[in-house]
Order: structure tokens, then C-alpha cells, then sequence
């Protein structure tokens, strides 16, 4: 890997004292924040991880799988004809910039993402897809593991393009959540390649914003409007015509 580390790396608070983290898995994450101060991703390999920390693959695998399971990084796996490459995207409000410092924005990307994103171009469609999956994740409660596909990427900039801001993401995928656990809908309703699709997208939040409709209240003793007559004497009459 000719990738060189930065000459800082970001290990947050928040990562710091996650219990469900070993040591090497923060010292881990602190390692991908240096080596993505370029490009914002990070490509080094399991091997080269497993070089520097006197580990395993496999080792260095599980820590991988389990900082995007707490949702610290998110890993985007690229297959072509040349070969399988991977990408580890740190997740933090703590950016890099075009000039290879950081940004802190306060309250985080995701709500400044549309007053931002014009001004000083900071931040980019691949920001915007890394918190929405780090939200997600948040969601979902550790219920299943979440794996963004490749076309999220493209998903979210049709979305954005038709004018849906952040906050409306972030709006459907709550009110998904919560269906989801009240156990209305199921996993298959609640994916990130479902629900982001943007025809089902559209669809999903063009529901959710309709209007309730009142229920009615079915009125007892009645049939059609007409009213039942369950009088035995009534009906003895009836009968003696």
C-alpha cells in the first residue's frame, strides 16, 4: 500500500470510551482517520493492518466489521474486472477539508448539510451518504447488520437532486423505524436498498405525509343505514302478516 499516513490522526470521546471497542479497535480507527485525511476513504488492506499491529487478518477483519457494526466507519467494497478494492470511510463530524485540515461543524454534517454545502463546497454527496447510513444504523438498534450497496451512492443524489433535503431523509427513515419496531413492517421494508430506491422513496414519503383519514365508527343494530329490529314481539308480528 503506498498510501501514507497524515501526521495527525482524530480519535474522539465518543470512540474512546465505547466499551464495546478493544483497544486495537480504537487505536484502529484513530490509524483510518490518519490514512483518509486525503481522499476521505481509506484503502489499506487487512494485511497491511495486520503488518502494523502484529495481528492476524482475521483479526483485523472482525475489528473492521465491528467499527462499522457500532457505527464508526462505513465499508464500500468495489468489484471490477482488475479486481475487489475496498474503501473504509471514517464516520465523525469531524471532516477533512480540501486542504487536508479538518472542519468541525458544530451540531453535526447531517443537519448543516444544505447551508454548507453551497457556500464553501465542504461537503459532498459521499458525506451526506456516510452519516444517512451512520443514522440509519442508529435506527435499526443492532436488529440486523447493515450493508449499504454500491448504488445508495447514486440513490441519494437522485433524492437530492428533487430537492429532499436532510432533514426530510432523516424524517422517513424515523417514521420507518418506528413501524418497523412496532413490528408493522418487516426487514425487507426497512433496508437501505429498499427504502432508498427513489421510486419507493417518493412513494414511502409521499405516504407518510398524507392527511389520517378519521376512522368510522360502525354504528351497532344497524345494516346498511336500516335499522335491525331484534324486539321478539315486533317480530312475531312481522311473522303473522
Amino acid at each position: 500500500m503506498n498510501e501514507q499516513p497524515s501526521y495527525y490522526a482524530i480519535l474522539t470521546a465518543q470512540v474512546r470510551y465505547d466499551n464495546r471497542l478493544t483497544l486495537m479497535q480504537k487505536i484502529m480507527y484513530a490509524e483510518i482517520t490518519a490514512l483518509s485525511n486525503k481522499n476521505r476513504y481509506c484503502y489499506a488492506s487487512n494485511g497491511y493492518f495486520a503488518k502494523l499491529y502484529d495481528c492476524s487478518a482475521q483479526t483485523i477483519s472482525k475489528s473492521v466489521t465491528n467499527l462499522q457494526r457500532c457505527g464508526y466507519v462505513h465499508v464500500e467494497v468495489i468489484r471490477t474486472k482488475e479486481g475487489t478494492t475496498r474503501k473504509i470511510y471514517p464516520l465523525d463530524p469531524v471532516i477533512t477539508n480540501n486542504k487536508g485540515g479538518s472542519n468541525q461543524i458544530p451540531g453535526g454534517i447531517v443537519s448543516n448539510y444544505q447551508q454548507n454545502n453551497t457556500s464553501n463546497n465542504i461537503i459532498d454527496i459521499q458525506e451526506i451518504k456516510q452519516l444517512i447510513v451512520r443514522y440509519f444504523i442508529d435506527k435499526v438498534d443492532g436488529a440486523y447488520d447493515v450493508v449499504p450497496e454500491a448504488s445508495l451512492y447514486d440513490n441519494l443524489k437522485t433524492i437530492i437532486s428533487k430537492g429532499y433535503t436532510v432533514e426530510q431523509i432523516k424524517k422517513l427513515i424515523d417514521h420507518k423505524a418506528a413501524q418497523f419496531h412496532r413490528r408493522e413492517i418487516d426487514t425487507r421494508a426497512f433496508r437501505l436498498s429498499w427504502l432508498f430506491k427513489p421510486v419507493n422513496f417518493f412513494e414511502q414519503y409521499s405516504i407518510m405525509e398524507r392527511p389520517a383519514q378519521p376512522k368510522q365508527r360502525k354504528q351497532s343494530g344497524t345494516n346498511n343505514g336500516a335499522k335491525v329490529t331484534t324486539d321478539s314481539k315486533k317480530w312475531d308480528d312481522v311473522k303473522s302478516l
